[in-house]
């Protein structure tokens, strides 16, 4: 599948761990499983490798209950613990967090969703002893085209994050393609241009691969 290779055209700047042109790979794993008609269990992890690839700098594990009140609106609420690299040394971060997902489909098979997210971070020493709220909301659009016989899915999305004594503090656009195996399985594949707002308050820029597997039971 040659076009996967589009993805690494934006990719021309390199930095150090998180410096301004790092070149970064996400890695995202995520289990679904129906609990019932409207209800779905999820529970996912997510590793993050910073330095052109080859350090690993962030990790969470997250759980999540998913409440369907309509096939336009998702509800989910859980808890993402999360592992974050400070001067070499690991720190936590707890998280509870609260989504509500918007979402529509057109008569052309083009989906709409647009998710907003409530995190509260509490930390003793990343921030300083005190918590911090975050905001962050993402809206995607699917294509309705479908590519080779695998019916491959083009999809686009952007995301802002406000944090609290921050101010709007990072930047994504995501493009990339959502890969189904079959019924149960599905692999996204995507180029993400990050702008991050550093500890000085100062805009630096990352490319990033992201691959995120999908298990549906």
């Amino acid at each position: 599948m040659k076009w996967y290779y589009l993805l690494l055209l934006p990719i021309f700047a390199f930095g150090g761990l998180n410096e301004d042109g790092d070149f970064q790979i996400w890695n995202k794993d995520t289990l679904n499983i129906r609990a019932g008609k409207k209800t779905l269990l999820k529970g996912d992890t997510e590793f993050r490798y910073g330095r052109n690839r080859n350090k690993l700098y962030y990790k969470h594990y997250e759980g999540t209950v998913v409440f369907i009140r309509s096939p336009f609106t998702l509800i989910e609420t859980g808890y993402r613990q999360i592992f974050f690299k400070v001067d070499g040394k690991w720190q936590k971060i707890y998280s509870p967090l609260f989504d509500l997902t918007l979402q529509t489909q057109t008569k052309a098979r083009w989906v709409f969703k647009n998710r907003n997210r409530f995190q509260y971070l509490i930390s003793k020493r990343v921030f300083n002893g005190k918590n911090r709220w975050l905001y962050s909301n993402k809206l995607e659009v699917i294509s309705s085209m479908r590519l080779t016989h695998r019916k491959v899915a083009p999809f686009i999305s952007n995301e802002f994050f406000w944090q609290e004594t921050k101010g709007i503090s990072e930047n994504r656009f995501e493009v990339g393609f959502l890969i189904p195996y079959h019924q149960k399985t599905q692999l996204n594949l995507s180029y993400l241009s990050r702008n991050l707002k550093d500890q000085s308050k100062k805009w630096i820029h990352h490319n990033i691969i992201k691959v995120h597997f999908s298990l549906h039971f």
